[in-house]
């Protein structure tokens, strides 16, 4: 069941239409009873808390391009996707372009601090950092 949770969240999120999000600035996504995820100022089927899980992954799927199905399969290194300056952490160019023509899943191995990933806890993400970030 925690599966389930954990893909809606994830589809969710990487479904928000990118040209939205300017027109909607100035809006909460947060709502009392929902999270407006793709931005549209009603609760869809997906966003509604009260329906059963396997509806909700249903509506959320038929919502979806195949590109975007597709894209939840892919896994693509994460420490190239970030860049720390101190205590801030801004996102690549690589991830937004990933993320918004490759419809990305997830990222992995971006807590990585080794050699290979030419990334320490002073250069990448410490634990204190991936907690708060």
């Amino acid at each position: 069941m925690k599966k389930h949770h954990y893909l809606i969240c994830l589809l969710s999120i990487i479904t928000l239409p990118s040209n939205t999000q300017s027109q909607t600035s100035n809006k909460t996504i947060y709502h009392t009873s929902y999270i407006d995820f793709n931005k549209n100022g009603k609760m869809d089927p997906y966003e509604n808390p009260a329906l059963p899980t396997q509806v909700r992954l249903n509506n959320l799927i038929s919502q979806m391009t195949l590109e975007e199905k597709a894209g939840q399969l892919l896994t693509p290194f994460g420490w190239p996707m970030y860049v720390r300056n101190g205590d801030n952490v801004e996102l690549t160019d690589k991830f937004k372009s990933d993320l918004s023509q490759k419809h990305i899943g997830s990222l992995w191995g971006f807590l990585r601090a080794d050699p290979w990933t030419e990334r320490t806890l002073k250069t990448g993400f410490n634990p204190t950092m991936a907690v708060s970030n």
